[in-house]
């Protein structure tokens, strides 16, 4: 009986860590991955600020930075697959700019 406990406790850390190791779907990626290039290039002179907005955005998509990181190392272990990425990625920042134009 007493190592029923932390039997139990050892499945539920793995289904947790497992559950929450997964890559973020492609099409929220792309808007995350869009959002951090402006912010990137907005803050350039600014750590801080940046570093501010990036917590922001990862919070309005309910992600962190493990799971970006992790996101961003699946896409770049396959060239192909972080071209085909990156074209959506131009193609989101165009729409953007279409939209912000006055």
């Amino acid at each position: 009986m007493k190592y029923y406990i932390p039997l139990i406790l050892l499945l539920v850390v793995l289904i947790v860590s497992c559950n929450s190791s997964k890559e973020i779907d492609e099409e929220t990626f792309v808007q995350i991955y869009s959002e951090l290039l402006i912010s990137k290039e907005k803050y350039r002179e600014d750590s801080k600020s940046f570093i501010a907005e990036r917590e922001k955005i990862y919070k309005a998509y309910s992600v962190n930075r493990a799971r970006v990181d992790e996101t961003l190392e699946y896409y770049n272990s396959d060239p192909q697959r972080w071209k085909l990425f990156f074209e959506k990625v131009v193609k989101n920042l165009e729409n953007i700019q279409l939209t912000a134009a006055p």
